[in-house]
């Protein structure tokens, strides 16, 4: 058995890692990058149903650890669910090391 879950989607991986924490106590942890909880999204969390809310819930709540790409977004799922305490993972290139180069074609 796995010692350890990582999802990237809270509800629909998370659904299931809720229920192999219930069924085995395997701890799992959420990368979450969606924009669904930001206010300006054009598919906000408050444009679901209540079941999709109260589920999303439950599996943060559940969760061993929630990071996120961003503490703007860490902040907007503060503002949906209270309870949650995230660590920011910046989603971002450190262009000192890595640069695009332009195209020759």
């Amino acid at each position: 058995m796995p010692k350890l879950a990582h999802v990237h989607v809270a509800f629909k991986a998370g659904i299931l890692a809720l229920w192999t924490k219930k069924r085995w106590k395997t701890p799992y942890i959420i990368s979450e990058h969606s924009t669904i909880y930001l206010e300006e999204s054009d598919n906000s969390l408050i444009d679901t149903s209540i079941f999709f809310r109260k589920t999303t819930s439950r599996v943060l709540k559940n969760a061993s650890r929630l990071t996120v790409v961003s503490t703007y977004l860490g902040k907007a799922i503060q503002k949906h669910y209270p309870f949650v305490n995230y660590i920011t993972i910046p989603n971002v290139v450190d262009t000192a090391i890595f640069a695009c180069r332009k195209s020759h074609v």
